[in-house]
């Protein structure tokens, strides 16, 4: 049987009735899942709800096609074209519910600004960062300073072989920008976030605001695009190195922030990634610096 009917038959087995079923898309434009609107279309796209059906379906796909993990959309950049095998969207698998030992259980697709924000002790930091508890797991969203990974207890998984483990903190390893756990090839399902004790710090959650000011907010971006090297901003040295306002086709580098890209019309995801390469060749060739994406790029 093809890959698609038995995709179909996986998520029949979850569903209460023929309406409930997930269903397995063909050539589904991707550009609406993204924060730039850019990409092409998906082989096969589906966006489960349950954790088994994700289970079933991952270790059933693992090995027989390419698999992409979409979260939010808010670091990724599809290329144009067919991206080939399974696309797989967390973003119905999205509840999160908190309880009174200062914990959060969120689930990857939850909008990662249900769980963080203004409201809450130890996380002021995290004010204003999009995109999904998923993401925010796999690159370590955060500042320079600190990481969403300090702030978690646990994280669920799914195996290759379909197997669903919690991995305590003290078994992940992370640092900027960097969690362990995206290493190997599994798939993010859920955390728990431990919040600290007593009231919000307002000086230090208007400093990190004012940080952001400072960034194309309300613009068509997909965030950083490329990670500070050590000691130095990833924005200074494309500053100086004369990106400010570059453009392929309607994809242009920030008059506000070097280090972001903005789709200022009808840009496509080939017109960002090649603006992306001519940035890294200009201050590579300026400064001898060779900056790491920070954004995945998926072609």
């Amino acid at each position: 049987m093809s890959l698609l009917g038995d995709l179909n038959d996986i998520t029949k087995k979850y569903a209460d009735n023929e309406s409930s079923r997930t269903k397995i898309l063909e050539n589904e434009p991707l550009d609406k899942y993204t924060s730039l609107n850019v990409g092409g279309r998906a082989e096969f796209f589906v966006q489960p709800w349950q954790k088994e059906e994700i289970a079933e379906i991952y270790k059933y796909c693992y090995g027989k096609c390419k698999i992409t993990i979409l979260g939010g959309g808010t670091n990724l950049i599809f290329g144009d074209g067919l991206i080939e095998g399974l696309v797989i969207s967390m973003r119905d698998f999205m509840f999160n519910s908190y309880s009174l030992d200062y914990t959060s259980e969120a689930l990857a697709g939850c909008p990662l600004n249900h769980v963080t924000g203004s409201k809450f002790a130890g996380l002021e930091f995290m004010d204003g960062i999009p995109g999904t508890v998923g993401g925010a797991i796999y690159g370590n969203a955060g500042t320079v300073e600190h990481g969403f990974c300090e702030l978690l207890e646990s994280v669920t998984t799914v195996e290759p072989d379909g197997n669903i483990i919690k991995w305590p903190i003290e078994k992940i390893k992370y640092s900027y920008r960097y969690c362990s756990l995206s290493d190997s090839d599994r798939l993010i399902l859920s955390c728990v976030v431990r919040y600290g004790r007593g009231f919000v710090n307002e000086q230090l959650l208007k400093e990190y605001r004012d940080r952001r000011k400072k960034q194309p907010l309300g613009s068509r971006t997909a965030g950083s695009i490329f990670k500070n090297p050590e000691n130095d901003s990833a924005g200074r040295l494309l500053e100086i190195s004369g990106c400010k306002n570059l453009r392929v086709g309607d994809a242009v580098v920030s008059y506000k922030h070097a280090n972001f890209i903005i789709n200022a019309g009808h840009a496509s995801g080939n017109d960002v990634i090649n603006l992306i390469n001519i940035c890294r060749e200009k201050v590579y060739n300026q400064t001898g610096i060779l900056l790491e994406p920070e954004v995945k790029i998926c072609t």
